[in-house]
């Protein structure tokens, strides 16, 4: 998918921009859970293997200063970014 912007919004939604026009790539939705973690749930994604149903994926997050890294519940970082 190269270079994205995720933009996360306070009713819990979520847009995935691609491209260098910004054009909305995936959508979703997002929250914290009970435990502090950052979940989200991508409507053309986050698919199992063999599976037709949607999952939520969460992440812990560490943050310092602009960079996040998100990591997975078996301590393996899946993503990062800077915040801008």
């Amino acid at each position: 998918m190269g270079r994205s912007g995720w933009s996360r919004y306070a009713d819990g939604t979520l847009s995935v921009l691609a491209g260098t026009e910004h054009h909305v790539g995936r959508t979703g939705t997002w929250r914290t859970n009970d435990r502090a973690r950052y979940c989200r749930t991508l409507n053309d994604g986050d698919r199992n293997p063999g599976e037709d149903t949607l999952h939520e994926r969460c992440f812990d997050a560490v943050v310092k200063d602009r960079a996040f890294q998100f990591f997975d519940a078996d301590g393996l970082m899946q993503f990062d970014t800077l915040m801008e």
